[in-house]
């Protein structure tokens, strides 16, 4: 009884692994919905030739990495759906046989039919955090990151110890014992916290990547717009007004800017502060700063 308990108690931080799967999704979203060529569209709208030349520059590889997100995404999402129905089978067996063990019956069965569940359940986990991790890696390999040889090799070491522990479940007889079951269960407790940790810190920085291209179109921007302006009022005519709210747009992008380069900081320091996940959440909170002046000078045109 107390051997199955552990096993229990090691087995049940899996119920709550659909969050720590679903944040990635969740983030590339929000980027996409926010960031993803929207700031630029706004910004080109009073003029469509100056939108066309800054946008038509990166068409062709927006169009691939596009495709290859889309291949991905159906990728992870198979696996989620499979994982998410090894949990509910597994939460079910749990149920039952902690149900019976309560009512001090005959529990030999259920114990066992919970057994059986618990091998594809941690099965399942481990192959939906290495396509997770896998696919990260591809959106590194397709990135204009200075450290992201440095993060896939970091994913990499993960997804090979994930590997090792998934061939240690694939060992497992369909009934296990408790010991060997509670041992393999403990290992992936262990692996899964750096895994997050490894995909978590990806994300951030792929994140601030994507808007660091937002930066880089706005900063062409600006350029194009001082040029018009100087055009316009070498030929006599008042640009005060205009002038004044291309300063505006200029503030908020040089706010915008630095924000993203703290963020960027702060993700690059958040493995040696002490305070992994602390560190990426004020990392985030920067970036989400750096979008809201990059809404702010979108506002401005």
């Amino acid at each position: 009884m107390k051997k199955i308990i552990t096993i229990m108690v090691v087995c049940l931080f899996l119920v709550s692994l659909t969050s720590g799967f679903a944040f990635a999704r969740e983030d590339v979203k929000d980027s996409d919905d926010r960031l993803q060529g929207k700031g630029l569209n706004e910004f080109g709208k009073k003029n469509k030739d100056l939108g066309k030349k800054l946008s038509d520059s990166e068409g062709a590889r927006k169009s691939l990495a596009k495709e290859l997100r889309n291949d991905r995404k159906g990728n992870f999402k198979e696996h989620k759906i499979k994982f998410l129905d090894s949990k509910k089978n597994f939460r079910d067996a749990r149920k039952e046989f902690t149900d019976c063990k309560k009512s001090k019956g005959d529990c030999t069965d259920l114990k066992s039919t919970f057994k059986s569940h618990a091998k594809p359940f941690l099965s399942d986990a481990v192959d939906t955090m290495i396509t997770l991790l896998e696919e990260t890696n591809e959106e590194l390999e397709n990135s204009n990151l200075e450290n992201s040889e440095e993060l896939i090799e970091t994913n990499e070491e993960v997804i090979n110890n994930l590997d090792a522990i998934q061939d240690e479940v694939e060992s497992l007889s369909d009934t296990p014992a408790d010991t060997e079951l509670k041992n393999v269960a403990e290992e992936l407790k262990n692996e899964w916290e750096e895994a997050k940790e490894a995909q978590k810190l990806s994300r951030g920085f792929l994140l601030s990547e994507r808007v660091g291209g937002i930066l880089k179109r706005a900063e062409k921007l600006e350029t194009k717009m001082a040029r018009v302006l100087s055009k316009l009022e070498s030929k006599g005519l008042n640009v005060s007004v205009a002038q004044e709210e291309v300063g505006l747009f200029n503030e908020n992008i040089a706010k915008a800017r630095e924000k993203h380069a703290e963020a960027m900081a702060k993700f690059g320091s958040a493995k040696g502060s002490g305070d992994f996940p602390g560190a990426m959440k004020e990392g985030q909170a920067l970036l989400k700063e750096a979008r809201s002046f990059l809404k702010e000078a979108q506002n401005n045109l």
